[in-house]
């Protein structure tokens, strides 16, 4: 009787040494997915700070693309401005060298001067 007893002795000591080494690896395992979990967390943080400051780039740069189609608009009527000032400068600059070339019968505007 005491064989059988301690046979359910040895047995139950087996069966506590393999429940105590079965909760010490699922102890170790359970560290080991919440060190994952925080580690997902700590780069889904850092993805979402990443993205947010790509947004604030992106949102920058459009707001530079814009100024710059404005400015570039803006420049266009400038040179067309300076384009019509020029054509009815040069258009006026034409008309006095015709007039000129009338009452002096030469082309020559100078002429006048040499002999001051």
């Amino acid at each position: 009787a005491r064989a059988g007893e301690r046979a359910r002795a040895g047995a139950g000591a087996a069966d506590e040494a393999e429940a105590a080494e079965a909760a010490s690896g699922a102890a170790g395992f359970q560290r080991a997915a919440d060190d994952a979990q925080a580690r997902l967390e700590e780069n889904l943080n850092a993805t979402a700070a990443e993205t947010a400051e790509l947004e604030g780039a992106l949102d920058h740069a459009v707001d530079v693309a814009t100024r710059a189609r404005r400015n570039a608009k803006a420049l266009r009527t400038q040179l067309a401005d300076a384009q019509a000032s020029l054509d009815t400068l040069n258009a006026t600059y034409t008309d006095l060298l015709n007039h000129a070339t009338a009452l002096n019968g030469t082309t020559d505007i100078d002429s006048d001067s040499d002999s001051d």
